[in-house]
Parts: structure tokens; sequence; C-alpha cells
């Protein structure tokens, strides 16, 4: 529970995250971290988003070999304009529900992903890097570094001023 919102997690099948084809209108990436697994492409659903509104993606990921169990997503936002790195989003792949352990290697998995922007991003414009993090490295220094194989850029992303709407009021 945050400011009055609830979230609920509906669970899903498992299936409904392996698909056998990719949608027509996805972006293709194609980047392999190291020989665990590779980024194949996503789809976002905006090319730009107020400050403290949400992004959704969809990453579509295919394991190459037998992948450890605590690996992380993690998005980060990096300004077009100075390189500066003003956010960090963290999630578990397909929500936690379908792990990475078993992600049978060949099947492409569907990973929907949402990434509020916080209301104090400075507006601009911002490349997309992404990759998994082994939860098991040890800390080298930066999240970027214990990335599994490096991190990529995904596309941009354009943070807007204007106000994110108010939630509408509640009738009691």
């Amino acid at each position: 529970i945050r400011d009055g919102w609830k979230y609920f997690q509906i669970a899903r099948p498992l299936e409904r995250f392996l698909v056998n084809e990719l949608i027509p209108s996805w972006h293709p990436v194609n980047h392999r971290f190291e020989d665990a697994y590779e980024l194949l492409g996503y789809t976002l659903d905006c090319d730009a988003v107020p400050r403290g509104g949400t992004a959704r993606l969809i990453l579509y990921w295919r394991a190459l070999r037998p992948l450890k169990p605590r690996l992380m997503g993690i998005v980060f936002f990096v300004s077009q304009r100075n390189r500066d790195v003003p956010f960090v989003a963290r999630f578990y792949p397909v929500h936690g529900t379908l792990r990475p352990e078993h992600w049978e290697p060949g099947r492409i998995v569907e990973d929907p992903v949402a990434v509020m922007v916080p209301p104090d991003v400075p507006p601009g414009d911002y490349a997309l890097r992404l990759g998994l993090l082994d939860l098991d490295a040890q800390d080298t220094g930066t999240a970027e570094d214990a990335f599994h194989g490096g991190s990529r850029v995904t596309g941009i992303l354009t943070v807007t001023d204007a106000p994110f709407p108010d939630p509408p009021p509640t009738v009691q």
C-alpha cells in the first residue's frame, strides 16, 4: 500500500510468458550477454512520458544455457545531453513468477516491465540501458559493473515536464 493505492499482482499461467514468435512492432536489439542469454528486442508503449508517469516495456529474452536463480533486471536512464544517470529502475524478470533458472534454453520469454519515472527526474531525452544483474556477484563499484556481461542501449525515452494527472477522486 502506498499513498492510498494498493498493488495487486494477479497470477497468470507461466506459459503466457513463453512465446514462439515476436510481435511485428518490436524493436530488435539482438545483444548477447556473455554466453548466458540474449535480449532479442523490446516494445515500448510510448515515446514520451511525463515526470511521475509510467513507461511500459515488453522485453524479449532468450536463455542460451541454464541461468542462475538470482538475476534481477535493471534499467538505467542515461541523459542524452550530459550522460548523467539520474534514475535506475530494478525489476524481477517476469514479475518474479518465472524465475531465470526455469527459463528453457532456446525459448523466448516475454517480460512485461512497468517503469515509473520519478517526479524529480529532469525533463529530456534518455537512453534506456538494460540488462540482468547477478545478485550474487561481488560488488565491483557500480551497478553496471555487476551486469551479467554488460548492458545494452535499447531505445530512447523522452521525459516531459507535463504534470502527471492526479488520480480520480474515490467515491465513498
